[in-house]
């Protein structure tokens, strides 16, 4: 889990746009809140793949809204019996449910519809909030951190130690 936080950290502090750190905690959050064992979670994890996002942060952020799905699974399972049971929308499910994709995508799983209800309303959010968050971080925090002395001094330190090797390696080389 550490090494997927720096990871993390390193894609926010890289060249990768806002938009795909993004969008890969926003998918990472779908997937997280589906049941892994159904084909809705597999076509989200192909998606993931063929889009071009930040893979750390999809898995970050799917191993947290894990759990987070797993504390709040009661909820997940009420909301999703509270849609299909909707008296509204019988005939609107009725007719999904004689295609074969909507029952590939087993969205009559009260557990799965509950998951795609809370997530598709939580998307948007989370793809709004941490794109500004990492906007304001890279415009605002890290141009401040590297003016810092303390990272002035590890970039010289680094600089040195870069030296100090190179001298060693052109010393055996002699």
């Amino acid at each position: 889990m550490l090494d997927q936080c720096l990871k993390l950290f390193k894609a926010i502090n890289s060249d990768a746009s806002p938009w795909q750190i993004s969008l890969g905690l926003s998918l990472g959050l779908l997937v997280g809140f589906l049941p892994l064992y159904t084909s809705s979670a597999l076509v989200v994890i192909f998606i993931a793949c063929v889009l071009r996002i930040n893979i750390a942060t999809f898995l970050l952020s799917l191993s947290f809204f894990s759990g987070v799905a797993w504390l709040f699974d009661q909820y997940i399972l009420q909301l999703g019996e509270s849609i299909l049971n909707s008296p509204s929308l019988q005939a609107f499910f009725t007719e999904l449910y004689q295609s074969h994709f909507f029952l590939f995508l087993a969205f009559n799983h009260t557990q799965v519809m509950g998951a795609w209800a809370l997530s598709l309303c939580l998307l948007p959010i989370v793809f709004s909030v941490s794109q500004f968050l990492i906007i304001q971080y890279r415009t605002q925090f890290l141009a401040w951190l590297k003016t810092t002395k303390a990272v002035k001094w590890l970039e010289m330190n680094k600089w040195v130690q870069r030296a100090l090797i190179a001298s060693d390696v052109a010393a055996e080389l002699n």
